[in-house]
């Protein structure tokens, strides 16, 4: 039942008789995302970090492209030449 937005995690449960049973669980997964823009000027690229939120995986370009135009960074869809997923 792993997918990238959820994982399964072995918890022991007790309830208040004090019986404990182990037992799967599912969790939430939540991961880092960094945002940068490359800008392109008359004397090269710069690419400038925006912001690193907690996210779970999944989407993330679109979840890119919204911060920017809620954050007011950008304004219209034509501002986005190409969104792209780099891994470090």
């Amino acid at each position: 039942m792993e997918t990238a937005g959820i994982a399964l995690h072995s918890i022991i449960k007790a309830n208040k008789n004090t019986l404990r049973q182990q037992q799967q669980d599912i969790l939430a997964v939540e991961e880092p995302l960094q945002i940068q823009l490359q800008l392109h000027t008359n004397t090269g690229r710069i690419t400038k970090n925006i912001a690193v939120t907690m996210r779970t995986p999944g989407n993330d370009n679109e979840l890119a492209a919204g911060f920017l135009f809620t954050e007011g960074i950008l304004t219209n869809r034509e501002q986005i030449a190409s969104i792209s997923h780099v891994h470090n």
